[in-house]
């Protein structure tokens, strides 16, 4: 069926491109008889920039800024991916100390419960950082 549909759109290409050779003014003479048309029929479509030096050049702008700001989004995609990751290796640390000193399983020990004692090992961590630094004054 396909095979089909290709060669019929092959022919109805070959015959559109030999009724152009043969009647090369036709464009322009419609264009003629339409004016504004072309206008019209790109003012809707936002994206057609002309092929003028300026327009190429605005082009050129428009397609940096798009680029960076993919690269931005990328990058804070990545980041945030990392983050997650970060947290959930986090999680799996702390869920495994709580099952040491509970004797749970993992799966027993409520999400709830893995998050405070991720905020208590933050401040064990800060608590100790500040007792070094009283110890060393």
């Amino acid at each position: 069926m396909n095979k089909d549909l290709d060669k019929r759109r092959q022919r109805i290409r070959e015959y559109q491109k030999r009724w152009r050779e043969a009647h090369p003014e036709y464009q322009k003479e419609w264009l003629a008889e339409h004016p504004g048309y072309m206008r019209k029929y790109r003012q809707p479509r936002k994206r057609y920039i002309p092929k003028t030096p300026e327009a190429r050049e605005r082009r050129g702008r428009l397609m940096r800024i798009y680029r960076r700001r993919w690269r931005l989004n990328h990058m804070e995609a990545e980041r945030e991916g990392m983050r997650r990751r970060i947290r959930e290796l986090t999680d799996g640390v702390v869920r495994m100390m709580l099952c040491r000193d509970s004797g749970l399983r993992a799966a027993d020990i409520p999400d709830e419960l893995v998050l405070l004692k991720r905020e208590l090992v933050k401040l064990n961590r800060l608590l100790q950082a500040a007792k070094q630094e009283l110890d060393e004054l």
